[in-house]
């Protein structure tokens, strides 16, 4: 925790793309996710509430999708009803610069752009190739925004 997130620049799901430029000054909670990732499937209403109910204070929440079919991908954020930006990590690139363990697993990052946490819970077995790790808790993912707001808040008054 406390080094620089990587840069990037993903394709939105629903066209368009997504900077890490864009997303500097905000606290941002960044998903990692596929639709066949049985996991992802139950912490995805959790990360969908979590956000409509902290959106307002300035946190933003980002779903990265991999290993995954495009189609596959929009039905399950139809499924789910998921309203915060999709992008999806075609190449793997920011998988691997994040070195991630397996699926789904979630980062916290501050406003200022470094990392203040990481989440995923215990390992279940592989599937598809990828380790499954179990999905988020709501208690830990609250815990965690909540953590950002108010990191985000003290740095505000510092400037």
């Amino acid at each position: 925790t406390g080094s620089p997130a990587p840069e990037f620049e993903l394709p939105k799901l629903d066209g368009g793309s997504l900077s890490s430029r864009e997303l500097k000054g905000h606290p941002v909670v960044l998903n990692f996710w596929a639709s066949w990732c049985i996991p992802c499937r139950e912490e995805a209403p959790v990360l969908e509430r979590t956000w409509r109910a902290y959106r307002d204070q300035g946190v933003i929440f980002v779903g990265v999708n991999i290993r995954d079919a495009e189609s596959s991908a929009k039905e399950f954020v139809d499924e789910f009803n998921i309203t915060y930006p999709v992008v999806r990590d075609v190449n793997l690139e920011l998988e691997r610069e994040l070195g991630l363990t397996g699926l789904p697993e979630t980062y916290f990052i501050d406003d200022e752009w470094r990392f203040v946490s990481n989440v995923s819970g215990a390992g279940q077995g592989r599937q598809q190739g990828s380790v499954i790790l179990g999905a988020i808790s709501e208690e830990q993912l609250v815990t965690n925004v909540e953590t950002l707001i108010r990191r985000a808040d003290d740095s505000g008054a510092d400037k």
